[in-house]
């Protein structure tokens, strides 16, 4: 994951799977390559029975 106006995450873990239902978020933590810790928002944009589709941002 990286971001374009800033260092490239080089981990990101997340406390749970979002549940698939659209507008549900999740903080996730993302660890760049100075030992920073960020917090990332994601959200699930759509869902069905087939996939799900999310989006995440700083």
């Amino acid at each position: 994951m990286s971001c374009p106006t800033g260092p490239k995450a080089v981990a990101v873990s997340c406390p749970t799977a979002p549940k698939a239902v659209a507008g549900a978020m999740i903080t996730c933590t993302g660890r760049g390559g100075e030992e920073r810790d960020v917090d990332i928002p994601v959200r699930v944009v759509r869902a069905d029975s087939g996939s799900v589709t999310r989006t995440s941002g700083r």
